[in-house]
């Protein structure tokens, strides 16, 4: 009971996008209930969605050792993509292989068996064997080993300074260390250190005088009066007149100063802002625009993230078909590419069942199901669309086929086959 209520709440996680999450939930399942295969199959779709490649291939070979003699076609399918994205090709196209064996009518095994083949021929083109170049040594000299060069060093030491009164050193002259019989040479006044002082010790001393004659007096700091505490009639608050001054002041002593100016400052407007003026609300209309066409290589109006960001901030059906409608039904896979996600996918399909059941777009109903048909063909020739189908739920099923039939398209055709 345990094992599925956590595979439930890792199933949410997974549709919401929430991968992490969907790996502990699916965890904790395991624990719960070691022997279902269907708990490490799920886990490793989540793991290949964190690009965690390695435990996804780990899963996927537990989920074939529960399966018993018929391999486990999605295990199979989602090890080769992880073996796929951890470079080891040939063993990811004996999995595909197998699971072609199994189940030859799933495209989504053809597509990824084409895909790898495909990987493996330019692996093998960039492969190709390199013949070395035998680049000669150069000959020895027959004379023997090189010689070495020799540089005479001469070492230059300053002469030892006297110490003593008659002008010899007893440890220099004779080479022996001086006894105290012999006593020491008595040092003079300039082998003693003197005192050195950079200002006087004492305040007797007057400060020395700048040397420029031309120097004016430092300024005088002003205090600055109080600000008025009335505003005037207009709005306007006063203030009090500013002093400028200063100078350059230089390390020579030659300074230059600025003499003090007063500085009338601009009045304070206190008044109340002007309000902008309002805008006239304006009704939406009621008629929903057409998809625009695919002209030739037109880029599309912007990337699946600006996309996906303005479909999230948007509320209502209508606005969200508006935004839809800027990419043509037939440029649908080069908007999401490898990227579309599950989450995504149902809020797409709620707002076509929205737009087909609502009475307020009566007169375009047929033009409405025509659009929401291109669409729908649109979206199944994204990439990996088959894999998303795959884990729909019960009820986002039935959201499908309730749209398929409001569409207008008779049960049993190749669309329902597609999205079913």
């Amino acid at each position: 009971m345990a094992a599925a209520v956590e595979k439930e709440k890792g199933n949410a996680a997974f549709k919401a996008g929430d991968y992490a999450g969907a790996v502990g939930h699916y965890s904790a399942a395991i624990v719960a209930d070691a022997r279902d295969p269907t708990l490490p199959l799920n886990r490793a779709a989540a793991y290949l969605k964190l690009n965690k490649n390695e435990d996804a291939e780990r899963d996927c070979t537990r989920v074939l050792s529960l399966s018993g003699a018929t391999p486990n076609v999605k295990a199979l399918f989602r090890r080769a993509q992880a073996r796929v994205a951890l470079q080891r090709l040939t063993e990811a196209q004996k999995d595909l292989r197998d699971a072609q064996k199994i189940d030859p009518k799933n495209d989504a095994v053809k597509t990824e068996l084409t895909r790898v083949a495909s990987l493996l021929e330019k692996g093998k083109a960039r492969a190709q064997p390199r013949t070395p170049i035998d680049v000669p040594a150069p000959p020895l000299a027959a004379s023997g080993p090189p010689k070495r060069r020799r540089v005479p060093i001469k070492i230059v030491e300053p002469a030892p300074p006297s110490t003593s009164t008659t002008g010899t050193d007893p440890i220099h002259d004779s080479g022996r260390p001086v006894t105290a019989s012999e006593g020491f040479a008595t040092p003079t006044a300039s082998d003693l250190l003197s005192a050195v002082s950079s200002r006087p010790l004492t305040g007797s001393a007057p400060a020395p005088e700048p040397t420029s004659t031309s120097v004016d007096p430092p300024p005088k700091l002003v205090a600055a009066s109080a600000p008025a505490s009335k505003a005037s009639a207009n709005g306007d608050a006063k203030r009090p007149p500013v002093r400028a001054g200063g100078g350059i002041f230089r390390k020579s002593g030659e300074h230059t100063i600025v003499p003090e100016k007063e500085v009338k400052s601009p009045a304070l407007n206190t008044a109340a802002p002007t309000p902008a003026p309002s805008t006239p609300s304006v009704d939406k209309p009621t008629s929903l625009s057409a998809p625009v066409s695919a002209a030739g290589d037109a880029k599309l109006p912007w990337t699946l993230f600006a996309f996906a960001r303005n479909w999230d901030a948007l509320n209502t059906p209508e606005d969200r078909w508006a935004l839809l409608c800027k990419v043509p039904p037939a440029s649908i896979s080069a908007l999401y590419k490898t990227s579309l996600e599950p989450a995504h996918l149902v809020s797409v399909l709620h707002v076509f069942q929205a737009l087909l059941s609502s009475s307020a777009h009566e007169g375009q109903r047929e033009d409405i199901k025509t659009w929401i048909r291109q669409y729908m063909d649109g979206y199944t020739r994204v990439q990996r669309f088959g894999t998303i189908t795959m884990f729909m739920s019960t009820e986002e099923r039935m959201l499908v086929k309730d749209v398929l039939s409001k569409a207008g398209v008779p049960e049993g055709e190749e669309l329902w086959k597609k999205w079913l």
